[in-house]
């Protein structure tokens, strides 16, 4: 039962770091909260308002495998924006420290992809890398 604790303190780091805003020194890595993609809501969830939105039900990950790492990055430089201010009906949040201690925030739907607050171009190999991640949890 070791689980639980685990569970408890990283729900608490992930609020605590959607909140806070001090420099503070955090492990680089990728940071998953998702729930289920088939769950409905009545109003849409904004990446901002999904930690308060989905407490308690959230599935939690950390990925610091270097090769995830890499092939996060690699999709990361190749992004193109959309020019469209749609918002997404999130249920994964992606949070993405790198050693530099740069954050990027990805939200998604499972079809649809937010970087750091802006709509992408729908790019299917990036979605099943990110649906890869999210899922193994």
């Amino acid at each position: 039962m070791k689980i639980k604790p685990l569970l408890f303190f990283l729900f608490l780091k992930f609020t605590f770091f959607n909140y806070s805003f001090s420099q503070e020194v955090s492990e680089s890595g990728i940071y998953i909260m998702s729930v289920d993609f088939g769950t409905r809501t009545i109003y849409s969830i904004s990446c901002e308002k999904f930690t308060t939105s989905f407490a308690g039900r959230m599935k939690l990950r950390l990925i610091n495998n270097e090769d995830s790492l890499k092939i996060l990055d690699s999709f990361l430089e190749k992004i193109k924006y959309k020019r469209k201010k749609d918002g997404v009906d999130v249920r994964a949040k992606i949070n993405y420290i790198k050693p530099d201690d740069t954050r990027i925030s990805i939200c998604t739907n499972g079809y649809d992809v937010m970087v750091n607050g802006r709509l992408i171009k729908h790019n299917a190999k990036f979605v099943d890398f990110l649906k890869s991640m999210i899922f193994k949890l």
